[in-house]
């Protein structure tokens, strides 16, 4: 019997939902002669997070993870990414965290992309960071980076950096940076 990748993940994550929640890992997994799904669940004391994933053996796979901590002093973080593949079409791969402290917020996310078909691929990322020393943000910086892929060419990429501070700047490969608003 062949299930749809979407098939897989919601089995993964049916079994994840029956699953107890206490501070040891529990998890559980289903195998076929075609493929299998599994999952895994964990909550403790400063925190909870799973994972799930299921795979059509040597065709395709996908998975996902998230989490989240909290600290004794109020600190936190949480984050979450998937990933897949399918042959003979392309991968994928997505990812985003936060952390939240009393010296400043922080958060990170990425996307990457792959068609097998055409040999191209993009990444993007953004990342952001506000530190603060005194109860106020004393300096922010955002970045945005964009890469491409083609085989046989081989890599772009170009990254805009903004900060609060020092100016704004755009950096390509291959042609370095440039000062927008230093």
């Amino acid at each position: 019997m062949y299930l749809a990748p979407k098939s897989f993940l919601l089995s993964a994550c049916l079994l994840l939902s029956t699953l107890p929640v206490l501070a040891q890992p529990r998890g559980g997994h289903l195998r076929g002669n075609n493929g299998a799904v599994g999952a895994v669940g964990q909550s403790g004391q400063y925190g909870s997070g799973g994972c799930a994933g299921a795979a059509r053996y040597g065709s395709a796979a996908l998975g996902g993870c998230a989490g989240t901590a909290t600290g004794p002093n109020g600190n936190t973080a949480t984050g979450a990414t998937t990933g897949g593949f399918k042959r003979g079409v392309g991968a994928f791969r997505s990812g985003q965290g936060s952390a939240s402290t009393n010296r400043g917020n922080f958060t990170n996310n990425t996307q990457n992309v792959y068609n097998a078909q055409t040999g191209t691929g993009t990444r993007s990322s953004t990342k952001t960071a506000d530190t603060n020393k005194d109860g106020t943000i004393d300096n922010s910086v955002n970045t945005a980076t964009n890469y491409s892929y083609t085989k046989g060419t081989g890599l772009n990429a170009t990254t805009n950096v903004n900060t609060q501070n020092k100016g704004t700047y755009t950096c390509t490969k291959g042609s370095g940076c440039t000062a927008t608003n230093p």
